[in-house]
């Protein structure tokens, strides 16, 4: 019973569904977290189809950018989405009879006024958590100027 976040940069490669088949055999991922898919619609259902999960929820990309899926064994997880957007999915889960605690997966716009609505967002459903709440994804953000030219320089 392992949960994986994962930034798929597009789901759309032909081999996409195996490759997600085989991070949920080697792992064990009985809970899945796609960001950066790029796919909505029709698209993504069918690539959700190969993929070996009996539940998903998507939030669909804008254009070609961003897109959220969550993945999950409903044998093994009870899942209720409490609220979405287009940059975060809010969920509450649940496994067996254990207590439910709260995730929020994110995947932020690279641009930064985007990225400072969701913050508001997140701030705001701070409200509403009563359990134990762990946040995960992509926020897109750094520290520093300096350390974008450090990390991708060599890439271009």
């Amino acid at each position: 019973m392992n949960i994986i976040s994962l930034n798929c940069r597009g789901t759309q490669n032909k081999g996409f569904s195996n490759l997600i088949r085989d991070i949920k055999k080697e792992y064990k991922a009985s809970l899945m977290c796609l960001l950066e898919t790029h796919s909505s619609g029709l698209v993504a259902k069918k690539i959700f189809n190969g993929c070996n999960y009996d539940k998903v929820f998507i939030q669909d990309a804008v254009g070609e950018a961003g897109g959220i899926w969550i993945l999950w064994d409903s044998m093994i997880w009870d899942i209720e989405i409490l609220a979405y957007e287009t940059h975060y999915v809010h969920l509450k889960v649940r496994n067996g009879t254990s207590p439910s605690w709260f995730m929020t997966v994110v995947y932020g716009s690279p641009h930064y006024q985007a990225r400072s609505r969701l913050m508001d967002s997140l701030i705001n459903l701070v409200d509403s958590i009563s359990h134990p709440w762990v946040v995960v994804g992509d926020f897109n953000s750094i520290l520093n100027p300096h350390d974008r030219d450090k990390h991708f320089c060599n890439y271009y």
